[in-house]
């Protein structure tokens, strides 16, 4: 039997443990199409995480924040969301 992260529940809505769900998050993210014009191409120098989502920075200095909508799923495993790129 493989071994898995823990899950957490908490009011209803079971989510994977943090740090699975943020690397499944971040990696949305990195895939997402509307990142790197958003950055102009430059490449990311930096991934923070901020109370409603990410603030991505890259060498260049230009700062784009995406916000991160969780649903609720009902059952175990990663908790669903979308991504935001707020208009500047």
């Amino acid at each position: 039997m493989m071994n898995q992260a823990p899950v957490e529940h908490h009011a209803n809505v079971a989510i994977l443990a943090p740090s699975y769900q943020r690397a499944r998050e971040i990696e949305t993210l990195l895939r997402h199409p509307q990142l790197h014009p958003s950055l102009n191409h430059s490449p990311i120098k930096e991934i923070q995480r901020t109370e409603y989502g990410y603030l991505i920075t890259s060498d260049a200095g230009e700062q784009v924040p995406v916000l991160i909508h969780y649903y609720h799923v009902g059952t175990y495993g990663p908790a669903r969301f979308e991504l935001e790129f707020p208009a500047n």
